[in-house]
């Protein structure tokens, strides 16, 4: 039964019994109408939302519950997305969307302003225990730490062909220490070139504590920047590609970038 027919059937009983129908009934009517009214408006946002993000209702109500929470909690703010080169590719065709890896508050920032769903590349030993229906639901690709997953790749690039967004972090890691970028994998150079998919390159800084709990929780001035769209030329190897991505992040960031050897030094033993 819906709201208002309920309604109605209660205001039936009480005209027929008589007992607070001078009182209860308009306030029960007014009632009823209003919340009526709230659903219907909150069904018409939630479609507009849906219509926004492709028709995907439930990303939509993900997307803006989510940045409901990076406004209150980290005040975040997002530049450059309104250049006409990172305009065009932000809402259609195959995207693959780079960036630095500060936390785990990375891939929810990176999502807000792109208004479809960014499939994310992530190694298996990150995809936590007993997780795999939240990896399944935001269609995680996953990827293997031991450097030989072609299936990952190969899932990717299905992907890109689709028209779809994939997002990854070719630094491999979180930085530690925070504002020192970490040398890029090679995965990126192989699938920019294979695809020829434009490379949105973003700079995020200002988040919380690299630790998970502490991103999420702590309060930060996070900041998201589009440095530029990157494509692969016809005679670009994988390798140069990203030498050149990882020098204009460097650039824009005006980070150093981890030796080797002061990696080897942090790594946990």
């Amino acid at each position: 039964m819906t709201l208002l027919g309920a309604t109605l059937s209660l205001l039936a009983v009480e005209a027929e019994s008589g007992t607070g129908a001078g009182v209860a009934m308009p306030l029960i009517l007014t009632t009823s109408l209003l919340a009526l009214l709230l659903a219907r408006s909150l069904a018409a946002a939630i479609d507009r939302l849906g219509e926004a993000c492709g028709g995907d209702r439930a990303f939509a109500f993900e997307r803006a519950a989510a940045g409901a929470y990076l406004a209150l909690v980290h005040q975040a703010r997002f530049e450059g997305f309104d250049q006409p080169e990172v305009a065009e590719v932000l809402d259609r065709g195959p995207l693959l969307v780079v960036a630095n890896h500060t936390c785990g508050l990375d891939p929810v920032l990176l999502q807000m302003p792109i208004a479809r769903r960014i499939r994310w590349l992530m190694w298996t030993g990150q995809m936590g225990v007993g997780l795999g229906w939240a990896w399944r639901h935001l269609a995680v690709l996953p990827v293997s730490q031991d450097g030989r997953d072609t299936a990952s790749v190969r899932a990717a690039m299905r992907a890109l062909r689709d028209g779809e967004a994939i997002g990854i972090f070719p630094e491999g890691g979180i930085e530690r220490p925070p504002g020192v970028l970490r040398p890029f994998e090679p995965g990126i150079g192989v699938l920019a070139t294979r695809s020829r998919a434009p490379v949105l390159l973003c700079l995020i800084e200002g988040t919380p504590a690299p630790w998970v709990v502490g991103s999420l929780l702590l309060p930060s001035r996070s900041v998201v920047r589009a440095v530029g769209v990157f494509r692969a030329t016809r005679d670009e190897d994988a390798t140069a590609f990203r030498g050149r991505l990882a020098d204009a992040l460097r650039s824009a960031s005006g980070w150093p970038t981890a030796s080797a050897t002061a990696l080897a030094a942090a790594a946990p033993r």
